[in-house]
């Protein structure tokens, strides 16, 4: 379960979100949607545990949410956050290196089924091949909850 509880989130003089609350139930597939600028990535954000609030409480499964959340969230950012200079197959292994719950077996079978070249550097992927990368190593990840912002 996640639950916002008057959260606030502020950047500078400009207010993201203002005292929101909200209870998420476990087992869902939920989509959050809303106009630009509306305070979408911020709150994905937030229960990712990449930023914190300004004012109120995050909470996924009754602990406070923070950084340390990377141990049972994934989240897959819309923005591409990889070494260029690394291999397909560097990333997996970077990955695995970074985060106990990789499962290399199961990015192989991803990589595999996206048919990505594992040899490819990432500097020389098109946009929907570092894509389909970031959607394998964040699939690889055996956790109970999935954000893609």
């Amino acid at each position: 379960m996640i639950e916002f509880s008057n959260v606030s989130k502020r950047y500078l003089a400009k207010k993201a979100l203002d005292d929101v609350s909200f209870t998420l139930p476990e087992g869902k597939i939920i989509g959050v949607v809303g106009e630009n600028g509306s305070g979408k990535s911020t709150t994905l954000k937030l229960m990712a545990g990449l930023i914190r609030p300004t004012k109120g409480t995050v909470t996924i499964n009754n602990r406070r949410v923070d950084r340390k959340i990377c141990e049972i969230v994934a989240y897959l950012s819309e923005l591409d956050a990889y070494y260029p200079f690394y291999t397909v197959e560097e990333h997996i292994d970077f990955f695995a290196s970074q985060f106990f719950d990789f499962n290399k077996e199961k990015a192989d079978r991803i990589i595999a089924f996206m048919k990505l070249d594992r040899k490819a550097k990432v500097k020389t992927l098109s946009k929907g091949n570092r894509g389909r990368l970031k959607i394998a190593l964040t699939l690889a990840r055996e956790v109970p909850i999935y954000f893609n912002g």
